[in-house]
């Protein structure tokens, strides 16, 4: 950068030039000339420009001037040091440039690192936002909790080129395989110098002890590796330039240097508030500190930010290792004065006497053990197999290892707090993965966080990680959908105990969802037979149908485990509550039990009708009275649109956001809203099948309506119902700007390929695997990033990223595939993978608390038609009932004649004989895996429709349909099958 002198003469009308005589370490520059700058009497200033120079090279310089009279005058020769150049800033103020964001931790500290290897922020002492930690800008991408930037940078020339400018570095990251240790790799533009960093944060068991004798966890390396793969040796300066704002930067904040320890000492002392909400009521402190294999020296460049230097000799062919350790200390009180010698002093002792590279290795070892623990998916695409184990890696590193709730994401501020609904949604998932003590203490979080409200009884909106009330919005479906998760958790688990464990909150989750909820928004609407309350997105109130499908699910749930503990007065009535909204409050069915829709027909208006007067344009042969008809009294209960048949995202829906009126000017009878959630009565509730003509005609209007003109394979979250009049809800603002969704999308793959496998049809299976190919095809390499679309058009574009439910659901839709599930209580598996036409197998082996299970589908065609080998491998304590249900999609009949079966070292019974269902496709039997090391094998043939005459199959009668539908989607993916 140039710098200047600026020189002054007097009196202000004596000297007629200026110039200065500049030396650069012993080497003399000459003179540089001096411009007039300002005449301030009796002072004539003057300024002389430096061209840049190198970092840390000493400057002499002495100014010289000529007077009117000729005679040359000079002032004493001074020395200065050339500072080493700020990280450069962009347009926004950020240090870090737009790209992926990957994680590293420990489960008890976590960090966000850019795709250049930025340190962009460190959450302490949770793995989220502590009830005394929170970000200043909580609702901004961009805020931060503790740093803005930790970033490295190199001296080889005049200046530091900092590793985030991407004019000096070329840059490539990765997590090492089945592991969450992070390896940036940078590449001068300048010469043969490359940099690898490794972050991670040491694991349980290798981390220092504090002065009490406690575990230390907030320990974060990054470690730097800098090779010279030139032939000379090369002289360097190493830095590391540091921006916090530490607990958002409120309170008393400082950022000191130690000398005598030679650590930067981050730290906030906290402040308190009339809104303890608002007040950070600890100390917490983090240290900065470089290894001892050389010399660090600390340049303040503002209030809270700094830089450590260090001088590096790089050899050739060699390389030079600088290890930086971010340490973090809490301690639950204000202005805390022995943190330091509490926490601080003895990790940095630890810290210099450690060898690093066995840190590193330990924690690459504790995320690969953990790897080796989840199911094994096999899909014959090793590149999707990764992306299942990364998925599940990374929705580990949510979870808190002390307090056991999950951060429900890092990509603001207010995402890193959990969402007892997604924490419910995510024990779930670990249970299907085999990990219980995830899904155990996510149970006991779940329990602990309401046992200090005794007067609102529901699970609030949001909590801290360390389970403290932060969003009390009233969404029912957060409490309804505990028991119904908990009971899916012990069968897998073969555990009858957790129901006694944790009856306190399936019991009270079963109140609240029978009007024991201590809200005012959370009612019962008797004459619809539905629950008001807050929706899934937090922002409407109304009687929802996921909602109320979650209330349904979950008093079921509830009821049943009731029962395992004698409590069956309990049990009817909730059983009871639960069929009246089903039934009534849901289906619409009167007390005759007659369903609205049968023996209706019902259209949807096309794309191309949408804009036009939809009220006249749309209608039922049938003319069903609107749910909006003012003329009856009282309104018809009912979630099934009686215009379109398809079901309604919800009813008595509020005009104001965030607040539930009573006044009927204020509510809207029926939602005009298509949203993603009108398919939760099939997923992911299993209420109905995903053939439902209710449930079928709910996806044809979302692909109609929430797909973006020039991406059809791209969702958003909701879009205008053209069934339903507009002007109303545009006036108010209802339908927010087109949202893209990475959770509706994959919600819809998800619907798509479990209605593929219900019905058979090769065209519901495409489709739904072009929705996920589409949406993996928008990960960054990483995993960690979504880009708006395969080919982004718009900044402003923005779909869902860092959330926790993204990983969630990718996971569940790849165990779907797999079709492997476990029930340890009924001791029953059941078996029905998803195999489609052109993948040759499919397969999946998991541990079970008493062994393991395991098996491999694979498939080849020939001129007679496509051959099934099934493979089942199991090592079990005791003996499991085997349920297969294969669907073969492609096929028309079943070759009986080709049946074999073979099991090692025992013979399969003879219970094994198969049925074959020609309507769905699919060829169901069942057995029994014995205890003890198994193996059985079967193989069978599946002939076309046109060969098989000659074939006697064995079928089961088709499920009666009461208005049978195509999808339109369906129709044109036959005629035009580019649209999907």
């Amino acid at each position: 950068m140039w710098s200047a002198v600026v020189v002054g003469t007097y009196p202000s009308d004596t000297a007629v030039e200026v110039w200065l005589a500049l030396q650069v370490g012993e080497r003399d520059f000459g003179c540089l000339p001096g411009f007039r700058l300002q005449i301030k009497p009796p002072n004539q200033l003057w300024h002389v420009p430096i061209p840049p120079m190198g970092v840390e090279q000493r400057l002499r310089y002495r100014a010289f001037a000529r007077l009117k009279d000729g005679h040359v005058i000079s002032s004493d020769p001074l020395d200065a040091v050339v500072r080493a150049n700020l990280p450069e800033r962009g347009e926004t103020d950020e240090l870090t440039l737009p790209g992926g964001t990957a994680l590293v931790g420990n489960r008890q500290m976590t960090a966000r690192v850019d795709a250049r290897g930025v340190t962009t922020d460190v959450y302490y002492p949770t793995v989220g936002l502590h009830s005394n930690v929170r970000p200043a800008e909580g609702d901004q991408p961009r805020s931060r909790t503790n740093f803005q930037a930790i970033l490295g940078g190199l001296a080889l020339g005049q200046r530091i080129d900092w590793f985030h400018e991407r004019t000096r570095w070329n840059a490539t990251q990765r997590y090492r395989d089945e592991s969450n240790v992070l390896e940036t790799t940078l590449h001068w533009r300048g010469g043969a110098i490359r940099v690898e960093q490794t972050d991670f944060v040491a694991v349980s068991g290798t981390c220092p002890t504090n002065q009490g004798g406690g575990e230390a966890p907030g320990q974060y390396f990054k470690r730097f590796r800098i090779i010279n793969s030139g032939h000379t040796d090369r002289e360097a300066l190493f830095g590391v330039a540091v921006s916090a704002v530490i607990n958002g930067g409120f309170g008393d904040v400082s950022l000191l240097w130690r000398d005598e320890d030679r650590v930067l000492i981050a730290a906030n002392r906290g402040h308190g508030h009339a809104n303890v909400k608002l007040g950070r009521l600890a100390t917490l402190e983090f240290a900065l500190a470089l290894d001892d294999r050389g010399e660090i020296r600390y340049e303040p460049t503002g209030p809270f930010s700094g830089m450590l230097l260090r001088h590096l000799t790089l050899p050739a062919q060699g390389e030079a290792v600088v290890d930086l350790l971010v340490s973090g200390a809490f301690t639950g009180w204000l202005n805390d004065t022995h943190t330091y010698d509490f926490w601080i002093r003895p990790a940095l002792e630890w810290f210099r006497s450690t060898d690093h590279d066995q840190l590193e290795a330990r924690a690459d070892e504790a995320w690969r053990t953990f790897a080796q623990g989840l199911p094994r998916l096999d899909l014959g695409r090793p590149d999707r197999e990764a992306i299942f184990r990364r998925a599940a890696l990374i929705a580990a590193l949510h979870g808190d290892a002390h307090h056991g709730g999950f951060a429900a994401g890092y990509d603001r501020g207010l995402n890193a707090y959990c969402v007892p609904r997604q924490v419910a949604m995510t024990a779930d998932l670990f249970s299907r993965l085999g990990q219980f003590d995830l899904a155990l203490s996510a149970f006991d979080w779940l329990a602990r966080v309401v046992q200090d409200q005794p007067t609102h009884r529901y699970w609030f909106g949001k909590y801290t990680i360390d389970g403290v009330p932060e969003w009390e919005t009233p969404a029912i479906d957060q409490t309804a959908i505990i028991p119904w998760v908990l009971e899916r958790h012990l069968k897998r688990a073969g555990d009858a105990s957790l129901v006694q464990r944790f009856w306190p909150i399936i019991q009270r989750a079963a109140e609240v969802c029978m009007g024991d909820a201590g809200h005012p928004a959370i009612r019962w609407l008797d004459d619809l037979r539905l629950v008001r309350s807050a929706g899934l997105w937090d922002r409407r109130y109304g009687a929802f149908l996921h909602s109320n499908c979650a209330i349904v699910a979950g008093l079921r749930a509830s009821a049943r485990m009731a029962r395992m503990l004698g409590h069956t007065q309990l049990a009817t009535a909730w059983e009871e509550r639960a069929d009246l909204i089903w039934r009534q409050g849901i289906l619409g069915e009167s007390d005759a039990t007659e369903s609205l829709h049968c023996g209706q027909s019902h259209t949807d208006p096309t794309p191309a009708q949408v804009g036009s007067n939809h009220d006249t344009t749309v209608t039922s042969p049938a003319s069903p009275p609107a749910l909006l008809d003012k003329s009856s009294s009282p309104p018809r209960p009912g979630l099934v649109d009686p215009i379109t048949g398809r079901f309604l995202d919800a009813r008595r829906f509020s005009k104001v956001h965030h607040f539930w009126p009573d006044d009927p000017e204020l509510l809207i009878d029926a939602s005009p809203t298509i949203s993603i959630n009108l398919l939760s009565a099939h997923l992911p509730f299993g209420l109905l099948p995903p053939d439902d003509p209710r449930v079928v005609r709910s996806a044809e209007a979302i692909l109609n309506f929430n797909r973006l003109p020039d991406d059809q394979l791209a969702l958003v979250r909701w879009s205008h119902d053209p069934a339903r009049s507009a002007d109303s809800a545009l006036e108010l603002g209802l339908i927010p700007e087109p949202e893209l969704s990475a959770l509706a999308t994959l919600w819809m793959a998800r619907y798509l390929l479990q209605r593929g496998r219900e019905t058979g049809r090769v065209e519901d299976l495409r489709a739904g695997l072009d929705f996920l190919d589409a949406l993996l095809s928008r990960l960054d390499d990483l995993g960690t990033r979504l880009r708006v679309s395969a080919r982004p058009r718009s900044e402003t574009e923005r779909m869902e990223q860092g959330l926790l439910m993204f990983y969630v659901w990718l996971l569940d839709l790849h165990l779907d595939l797999a079709g492997l599930e476990i029930d340890l209580l009924n001791r029953v598996v059941q078996l029905r993978p998803i195999l489609l036409p052109d993948w040759p197998r499919i397969g999946l082996e998991r541990d079970l608390p008493d062994g393991s299970i395991g098996y491999k589908l694979e498939q080849s065609q020939d001129s007679q038609g496509h051959q099934f080998h099934l493979t089942v491998t199991s090592r079990l304590a005791d003996s499991l009932r085997l349920e297969v249900a294969v669907v073969c999609p492609h096929s028309g009949q079943f070759d009986r004649t080709s049946w074999l079966v073979r099991g090692d070292p025992s013979p399969i019974p003879i219970a094994s004989l198969p049925r074959f269902d020609s309507t769905r496709r699919h060829l169901e039997f069942e057995t029994v895996l014995p205890a003890g090391c198994w193996q059985g094998r079967w193989s069978w043939r599946c002939l076309p429709v046109s060969t098989s005459s000659w074939v006697t199959a064995v079928t089961s009668p088709p499920a009666a349909d009461p208005a049978p539908h195509t999808p339109r989607f369906a129709q044109e993916t036959k005629s035009n099958p580019a649209r999907l």
